[in-house]
């Protein structure tokens, strides 16, 4: 087991709960796109780094209780041919996956893509009663 997968075993032990959204699935990878996550009073919203790649490239889903984002980032096929001296860029196939939380409106989740951008929005589940619930007595 390597070490920042012990990390995370200890952190998820420790805390009592998951830290899968901050770890790829595969233990390592040439291509991880860069994640940001922030939350509204409506919604949470996914903003992920995908330079480079097309709307077409990428594959966004949910499974289970994971929202995936799933895709593949090739080199262009007129510059395979040169050759480099030096490669700082990174390509290759890459997943994340992200727990939703139980309030989670998973059947009205949307994503835009613009300019490298992908922008996923997961509205919440509003619960107008705030966890009060009234009952009466028969």
């Amino acid at each position: 087991m390597s070490l920042v997968l012990r990390n995370k075993n200890l952190l998820d032990d420790f805390f009592g709960h998951s830290f899968s959204n901050f770890y790829s699935t595969k233990e390592f990878e040439d291509f991880n796109p860069k994640v940001n996550l922030r939350e509204s009073e409506k919604s949470y919203f996914l903003e992920a780094e995908l330079a480079g790649l097309k709307r077409e490239d990428v594959d966004i889903f949910t499974h289970e209780e994971f929202l995936v984002i799933k895709g593949e980032k090739t080199r262009s096929d007129d510059s395979k041919e040169d050759a480099y001296h030096h490669i700082e860029r990174s390509y290759g196939e890459f997943e994340r996956r992200f727990k939703l939380g139980k309030d989670a409106d998973r059947e009205n989740i949307k994503a835009s893509f613009e300019n490298g951008l992908l922008i996923i929005e997961i509205p919440k589940i509003i619960n107008e009663t705030n966890g009060y619930n009234k009952i009466s007595i028969s």
